[in-house]
Order: structure tokens, then sequence, then C-alpha cells
């Protein structure tokens, strides 16, 4: 996300004017993208500052869209859907030939549940022009994930095409054959090749594991941090290579998206799920705990890299007061908590209260260990969740970034579309954040009694 270029003098305008309203904008968009947003009890002072920024630009220049698309985003990215479909009219009415103008009325459309406008937004979108030369992997997948979910085949299929080519560039000259999992399985081994952060591949690890049978061999690139957490979860012999240039001639090879693909596509390869409704999660959950036992429950409650749309996601950590009654012992698994969110923490939990000695985002053999020994894991959509998906620890995913790119992995009974013992509590079906958490208090509490 860029600031328009939008601001020059005209014969109208001065050149003064118009560079004081760019400037405006300029610090709203700091300001809202501040490193304050670690800590959202000073994000919200900030993003009102923001958005008075793009107010008094929008004052001072009326003719010009940039403040008002910019307001859009904000809303957005605050849940204001109402607000932000107001701004976003006003920026197209100003501007309609800015495309990303169409891109962002259909975010806005797509937050708010309508997909029948946000289809047509974003198939305006893609096809003015420039709009297609988007290389931006986010970009690609939101497009792939939103086609899919609404049954556009034909723009389905153009997104996924584009994926695939971002998600498997490979160096000129390298070796080895990128193995169809649609049409047949590997010999006696495959060699892995994942990209993005930890969490994306302990995802993918997870599906190709399910996929694929236990007699193969993993030859995996990943990141260091999660090499021996694999090593210890998988039963099936494991190598780990450097680098996608240690890849011989005869290897067959599979990239991150293919795992994607799969899901996508239902293909035969991908295994049953082995809990199918929730209330085999909680059958499951049940197997898992020591009768008598402290209430183990950890909590994260957002993304460990800031942006405003990862922390649209976000909860802010007082939200988490309401789970006091349902546990004897909260772990707090967020590598980055402020003094302020500390301070709040110890007021309301008391000795109930274990903060990890370690980095949990960078350690992540220890978090491993730590995370098999919880009752359950409380959790926005971060690595924390797939890396318990992975591990098999019984997940309440706080599924509240707006859109479809996290709801979309939402299936039957609120269920993961990838691990199956993850559940899901989303805002468009409990309506709020406080909800959420009142409603997985409530079944934790069912639960633990058993």
């Amino acid at each position: 996300m860029t600031i328009p270029e939008s601001m020059q003098s005209t014969n109208i305008i001065s050149a003064s004017v118009t560079q004081q309203a760019l400037g405006l904008c300029r610090l709203g968009w700091e300001l809202s993208n501040s490193k304050a947003f670690e800590e959202p009890i000073r994000r919200d002072g900030f993003v009102k500052r923001g958005r008075a920024a793009y107010e008094e630009a929008k004052c001072l220049l009326p003719s010009d869209f940039s403040s008002s698309y910019l307001l859009a985003y904000s809303y957005l990215y605050n849940h204001e859907y109402g607000r932000a479909s107001r701004a976003i009219e006003r920026s197209l009415s100003l501007a309609p030939t800015y495309w990303p103008n169409w891109y962002m009325a259909g975010l806005i459309s797509e937050a708010r549940g309508r997909y029948s406008a946000a289809q047509l937004f974003f198939e305006r979108f893609i096809n003015e022009k420039g709009a297609m030369l988007q290389t931006s992997a986010i970009f690609v997948f939101h497009m792939l994930v939103f086609f899919h979910y609404t049954n556009h085949a034909e723009n389905r299929r153009k997104f996924q095409l584009q994926y695939e080519s971002l998600s498997s560039r490979r160096p000129g000259g390298l070796r080895g054959r990128v193995l169809n999992l649609a049409e047949e399985l590997p010999n006696d081994q495959v060699a892995i090749v994942l990209s993005g952060g930890p969490g994306d591949q302990a995802r993918a690890i997870d599906a190709f594991d399910r996929m694929l049978p236990t007699k193969v061999r993993f030859r995996i690139v990943c990141d260091d941090r999660l090499k021996p957490v694999v090593r210890s979860v998988l039963q099936r012999p494991v190598e780990f290579l450097k680098a996608e240039s240690e890849l011989q001639p005869a290897d067959q090879v599979l990239y991150q998206h293919q795992a994607m693909n799969a899901e996508f596509n239902e293909w035969p390869t991908v295994r049953r799920a082995l809990i199918q409704t929730r209330s085999e999660f909680w059958d499951y959950f049940e197997s898992r705990r020591n009768p008598g036992a402290p209430r183990r429950i950890g909590v994260s409650w957002r993304t460990f890299k800031p942006t405003e749309r990862r922390m649209s996601a976000a909860l802010e950590c007082r939200r988490l007061d309401l789970i006091a009654p349902a546990v004897d012992e909260l772990y707090i698994l967020q590598a980055d908590v402020s003094p302020g969110e500390r301070a709040h923490l110890v007021s309301v939990f008391g000795n109930k209260l274990r903060f990890v000695k370690f980095d949990a985002y960078q350690d992540l053999e220890q978090l491993s260990r730590l995370l098999i020994s919880l009752d359950a894991v409380v959790t926005v959509g971060n690595t924390i969740r797939d890396l318990c998906a992975l591990l098999r620890v019984p997940t309440l995913s706080v599924t509240t970034m707006p859109g479809l790119l996290d709801a979309w992995r939402v299936k039957k009974d609120d269920l993961d579309r990838f691990g199956d013992t993850t559940l899901h509590y989303t805002i468009a079906k409990w309506g709020g954040r406080r909800k959420i958490i009142s409603a997985i208090t409530s079944d934790l509490e069912h639960a633990f009694e058993g």
C-alpha cells in the first residue's frame, strides 16, 4: 500500500496548498502505521491522529481523492465498514480511473459479506490497464481465495496460475522435476521447497505429511527455526537442505503452493481429517487432559509483524480478562509483550500468570515443547496457530481479519481446512471480539467440567 501520487499543482490550486495536503497525507500514513501498532492500547491514539491529518488534507484540497482513499483504508482495517464505504464512494467519484480505488471498494464489500458487489469491483480492478501487472504474492493469493470462495472458475484458474508462478520461481539451470500431485505420488523420496514465514511453512509441511505415504522420505528446504520441530513431529525419514540449489537432477520437487492447490481442488491425495465435527474436536480435547491437573491455557493476541492489515485481526490484551475464570495457569505466548500489557495482565490474572522465559518468535523448539504441554491455545491467526496445528494442539482461533483471507479456511462445524485440531470463532458468527472471547470462555469451562 502506498500513498496515491495524485496531488499535483493545477491551474486552480496553488502548488503550496497541494504540497501541504500531500504532506498531511504522508503524516497520516506514518502515524497510522507507526510502531505504536505493537501496543493496541496506544494504537487508537495514533490512528485518530492519522485520520485527523487525512481529514485536514480533504478540507484543504476537496477536489483530490487521495485523502478519501486513505480514510477508506483506515476505516476498513479498523472494522468501520459503513464509514469505509462512504469514503471510497467519494474517492471513486473523484477518480474513477484510479484503479486501486476499485480494489479498495472490493475489499470493503468483501469485508461486509457482500460478495456479489465485491466481485464486480474486483473484476473492474483486474481489467483496468496495469492492474494485472501486480506481482505481490498477497494480492494474487487474495484474488485466488476470493474467486475460489465465490466459485468463479475462470478467474480462480487465472490467479491460481499466477500464484503458482510467483511461488515457484526457480533460479536458472536449477535441476529436478516438479511433481504433479493431482496425477502421481512420489516414489521413495521428495524434495519440498518452502517459503514465507514459519507459520506458512508449518502449514504446508502438515499438509504434505497428510497427503503422502509415510514411507516417502522428505528432503526439505525451510526456515532454520522450524527444523527441530519438524524432525520431532514427522513420523518419516527427514533430511534438511540448506538451499534450493542443492536439488539433484533426479529429485521430484514440491513447492508450497501445491499444498494449497490440493486443498482448493480436493485432490484424492488429501487424506480425510481425523476430526470431522465440533463434538469430535472437544472429544479430542478431553482425551489429552490429565484429570485433576491444573487447567493450562496459552494465549497470543496479535501477529509478530505488525502492519495495519495484520493488526486488523489483533485483540487488545484486556479482552483476555474474560478467560480468567476458566484457567488455573495462563501462559503468555506473545513474544513482544509491552510494559503496559504486562502490568494489565498481572493485575487481572495474578499468580495464574506464566510468562515464557525464552524468545517465542525465535526459539520454536522450546515453544513447541510448551505448546504440547498445554490443554489448549487461544490465538489470533499467526505463526502460533499454524504451529499448533502441526503439533496437533487443540486451538481456539479468534478469526477476525476482514474478508476471506482468513475466513476462507473455516469449513463445516467451524473446523479449519488445514489443521483439524483448530476451531474457528469468527466475527461473522459471533458479532464482535468480546462475544468471541465470551464464547471461548464458556466452551472451555464446559469442556473442563467434562
